[in-house]
């Protein structure tokens, strides 16, 4: 089994000898991350238009298809492949399409599976790229035929929570996947502007000792730690996915600032305009996290939750006016960290063309924090607790 999987390089040599042989080669690529009756046929299919089937599979790393995917890591997928007696070599393809591995080994048959035939299907649009690399390879591109079957449905079908299911064939039942997604490229086209508190998350991952020999608390082993973004700064992370028509109207502190760190994650297509609150810092929450249970253990946070003074609510204000106008959709997170008054609230709510409101209740600003100043709102998004 070991044997048939194979490094891009050793795949070109033995694929160049076969060829001196005139064997014939069909390669077929994916992710396979569940291998199930499908993949089972599509190979079995593939290998009758030739003699030497190789399967390559996407790494990890390129693997987009929802959070905890791939449900089986690469060497998993590789081996569970080389099992198969059908196939005859597997290989991990480096690069984030198949375009580049079709080009390596350069084989006389591209096989897809018969969901591709019809290219509207294709999300990724990528079915149009891999059958100009086959063409310029002088191979063909072949569909196999059957009944079709999906990892990520069998996948998600066992993992979601059966309220999430009923949720996902309500959608199902008024709206075609063409329509979502033509409403997700409009979405795109959008101007969007996101106004409120960046705060950098700080978790820290750690095993837990026991007991303190001297003091009546937890010790514990730092195993690693991780910085993301959070706050407005990852809403606008998310949405840059998808808008490049993207700016964040942020506070950060001028004490401890972070603004590098900022800078540097967030991203390229996400135009940052801010100003920082006198005496503060920039947001930090620092989390400690149980490594084994994943159980969060303690928060530390460092912040100032005072309103913020007249110079930075004249500056702020001076913002939101030059910007509100420009903006198709104006996207507002409040974590009741003293950044967006009474005032602020009224000029948004006002002069906004769509206005959607995320607010959030947290450990800082439980019996404080109120959304009764917002009025108009097209979108609302809170937590359970508000």
């Amino acid at each position: 089994m070991k044997s048939k999987i194979v490094s891009i390089n050793e795949l070109k040599l033995i694929i160049k000898s076969l060829k001196k042989k005139n064997k014939k080669i069909i390669l077929c690529h994916g992710v396979f991350d569940l291998l199930h009756l499908g993949h089972i046929n599509h190979f079995q299919k593939a290998k009758k238009n030739g003699d030497i089937l190789v399967v390559s599979v996407t790494q990890d790393k390129y693997v987009n298809k929802g959070p905890g995917r791939p449900t089986f890591n690469e060497k998993n997928r590789l081996d569970a492949l080389a099992s198969l007696s059908v196939i005859d070599y597997v290989v991990l393809n480096n690069a984030r399409t198949s375009v580049s591995i079709i080009k390596e080994v350069k084989p006389h048959i591209y096989c897809k599976g018969p969901d591709y035939k019809d290219h509207k299907n294709d999300i990724t649009s990528e079915i149009k790229n891999e059958i100009n690399a086959i063409k310029k390879v002088k191979g063909k591109i072949i569909y196999t035929s059957g009944k079709t079957f999906s990892s990520s449905n069998l996948i998600n079908n066992s993992t979601f929570l059966s309220n999430s299911n009923n949720s996902v064939k309500n959608i199902r039942k008024k709206y075609s996947f063409s329509e979502i997604k033509s409403k997700v490229n409009l979405i795109g086209k959008l101007k969007i502007l996101v106004i409120g508190e960046t705060i950098i998350d700080n978790y820290v991952f750690c095993e837990a000792l026991g007991k303190s020999g001297k003091e009546p608390v937890l010790a514990l082993r730092k195993r690693k730690s991780e910085t993301y973004l959070g706050g407005a700064a990852a809403i606008a992370g998310h949405l840059s996915t998808f808008n490049n028509n993207l700016k964040l109207l942020t506070m950060i502190g001028d004490k401890n600032d972070r603004l590098k760190t900022i800078k540097e994650m967030l991203p390229k297509n996400v135009k940052l305009e801010y100003f920082k609150k006198k005496n503060s810092p920039t947001i930090y929450k620092r989390r400690f996290v149980d490594d084994v249970s994943k159980n969060k253990l303690l928060g530390v946070y460092d912040l100032n939750d005072e309103i913020l003074n007249k110079n930075n609510e004249k500056m702020f204000i001076k913002k939101l006016k030059k910007n509100l106008p420009n903006f198709d959709l104006v996207i507002v997170t409040d974590y009741g960290h003293g950044f967006i008054s009474s005032q602020a609230a009224k000029l948004i709510c006002k002069n906004s063309n769509f206005f959607s409101l995320n607010a959030q209740i947290n450990a800082a600003n439980i019996g404080y924090h109120t959304m009764q100043k917002y009025k108009n709102i097209d979108c609302l998004i809170i937590n359970e607790n508000e």
